[in-house]
């Protein structure tokens, strides 16, 4: 039951929520990360469908 459930849980997940997920207190990514490999190829083929403006202020 807990192997189901694991396993339709991480289909879910966007590519950058499983290279988030391969992050840890070593590494930024293990070498030939598949995450980092979904996540750039998502990042070059997909369309944009959200994005904000960030202001920042010279306070100067």
């Amino acid at each position: 039951m807990f192997f189901f459930l694991a396993s339709s849980i991480q289909t879910n997940r966007t590519s950058w929520e499983e290279f988030y997920m391969d992050i840890n207190e070593r590494e930024l990514y293990p070498e030939n990360s598949q995450p980092l490999k979904r996540l750039l190829r998502d990042m070059a083929m997909l369309d944009i469908v959200h994005h904000k403006k960030k202001v920042v202020h010279n306070l100067n």
